[in-house]
C-alpha cells in the first residue's frame, strides 16, 4: 500500500509539474507577444510623432519665409 500511495503521489506531482511547465511556457509566450506588440506600437507612435514634427517644421519654415519676404518688401518700399 505504501508503494502504491507513493507512486500515486509521484504521479500527482509529475502532473502538477507538467501543468506548471505548460503554464510557464504559455506565460512566456504571452509576455513575448505583449512585448512585441508594445514595441510595434511604440515604433508606430514614434513614426507618427516624427511625421507631425516634420509637418510643424515645414509650416514654421514657410511662415519664416513669409515673414522674411514681408520684411524685405517693407525695406524695399522704405
Amino acid at each position: 500500500q505504501d508503494v502504491a500511495r507513493l507512486e500515486a503521489l509521484v504521479t500527482e506531482h509529475r502532473e502538477h509539474e507538467k501543468s506548471l511547465t505548460t503554464t510557464l511556457v504559455t506565460a512566456q509566450r504571452l509576455s513575448d507577444e505583449i512585448r512585441a506588440n508594445a514595441e510595434e506600437e511604440a515604433a508606430r507612435l514614434v513614426r507618427e510623432a516624427q511625421g507631425r514634427a516634420d509637418l510643424l517644421l515645414q509650416k514654421a519654415q514657410a511662415r519664416l519665409e513669409d515673414v522674411f519676404a514681408n520684411l524685405t518688401r517693407r525695406e524695399e518700399q522704405s
